[in-house]
C-alpha cells in the first residue's frame, strides 16, 4: 500500500509548464524512474457521461522505491493528482474521473519524482476518447395503428 502526499500547490506551477516539455519526451520510451505503461480509458463516452481512467505507472529503477506523483489532465481539467511511494520495479494504479464534454478529448499523463521541493517531470503519453454518437431512440418508428375511443 502507498502512502498519498499532498502535491499542491508545487505540482500546479509545474503542470502549466508540462504541455511545452512533451515534445522533449515524445521520443523517450521511458523516464529516468517511471514508466507509464497504459492509460485505460474508452475508446468514445457520450456527453454528460461518467468516463473513468486508469494510468499505470511503473518505477523502473531496479534498486530504490521512489516517491512518484501522476497527474492526468484535459483541457486544463485536472481529474487525476495523487502521489505514492512506488515499490522497485512495481506498478501503480492511479484512478480518476470526469465528465464528457460534447467534443472529443485527448487525456495526458504525466508521471513526476521529486527533488528537493521540486517535482521533476520524467514521463508522459496521451490518449484520446471521442464523443460517442447518441444512441437512437429504442422505439423509433412506433405508430399507433388503431385507436378506439371507449
Amino acid at each position: 500500500m502507498g502512502y498519498e502526499y499532498n502535491t499542491e500547490p508545487s505540482l500546479r506551477s509545474v503542470i502549466s509548464v508540462a504541455e511545452d516539455t512533451v515534445a522533449q519526451l515524445a521520443n523517450t520510451a521511458k523516464g529516468k524512474y517511471t514508466e507509464i505503461t497504459s492509460i485505460l480509458a474508452p475508446a468514445s463516452a457520450e456527453a454528460g457521461s461518467r468516463v473513468d481512467v486508469t494510468v499505470k505507472v511503473k518505477n523502473i529503477d531496479s534498486l530504490f522505491d521512489h516517491l512518484v506523483a501522476c497527474v492526468a489532465i484535459f483541457d486544463s481539467t485536472r481529474f487525476i493528482d495523487q502521489a505514492v511511494i512506488i515499490k522497485s520495479l512495481k506498478t501503480h494504479s492511479f484512478t480518476g474521473s470526469f465528465t464528457m464534454p460534447s467534443k472529443n478529448v485527448t487525456i495526458y499523463a504525466y508521471s513526476y519524482y521529486p527533488v528537493g521541493a521540486e517535482w521533476i517531470l520524467d514521463d508522459s503519453a496521451q490518449k484520446s476518447v471521442s464523443l460517442a454518437a447518441v444512441p437512437k431512440p429504442e422505439f423509433a418508428g412506433f405508430a399507433i395503428s388503431d385507436y378506439s375511443k371507449r
